[in-house]
């Protein structure tokens, strides 16, 4: 009994309503990164993505690295509808922020994962960010009107999981 009621207190602690963007309409862009680093070949994948004709456009870019050369890399054009992006927000916004210092707790040497999720909306600008190792990247770190929170769970991971069927990869990947 004790337990429940110190785990609804800390769920409590973490809701923050209102600081993270829920409708499609409140965002001016959205730049994604799911960048690998680490021995063999490191991989860069990005999207920038901006509401247009109610329905959001733009960019998927794709690169393999080896050594600071780019070994191939490639381009092509995104459209997701706002549905889609409804859907991304309303997940990411489950997220249980805790405000706090972020520590990725990397374990492994050669093995370094980098997702960032930046959201401008004309209350500024939302960054989520991980170099975690562990399951679904957490955690994750967020900054959100120049204070910093830590996500201990994968939601971040979940709504990047709502967009992956929408996003093009070249047949090469």
């Amino acid at each position: 009994m004790v337990l429940a009621i110190m785990l609804l207190y800390v769920a409590f602690l973490s809701f923050r309503p209102g600081l993270l963007p829920t409708q499609p309409g409140e965002l001016r862009r959205v730049y994604i990164v799911n960048d690998w680093w680490g021995w063999g070949p490191n991989r860069q994948i990005r999207f920038t993505l901006a509401p247009e004709g109610g329905d959001f456009a733009g960019e998927a870019f794709f690169a393999e690295v080896r050594d600071a050369t780019v070994i191939w890399s490639s381009t092509h054009e995104l459209r997701l509808p706002a549905g889609v992006m409804e859907n991304f927000l309303f997940v990411l916004s489950q997220a249980p922020l805790v405000e706090g210092e972020y520590d990725p707790g990397i374990d492994l040497s050669g093995d370094y994962p980098s997702r960032r999720i930046e959201l401008e909306t004309a209350r500024g600008k939302v960054v989520i960010h991980s170099e975690a190792q562990g399951e679904g990247g957490a955690p994750w770190a967020a900054e959100i009107g120049g204070r910093g929170y830590v996500i201990h769970a994968d939601v971040p991971m979940r709504a990047l999981n709502v967009l992956a069927p929408h996003l093009v990869r070249p047949a090469s990947e």
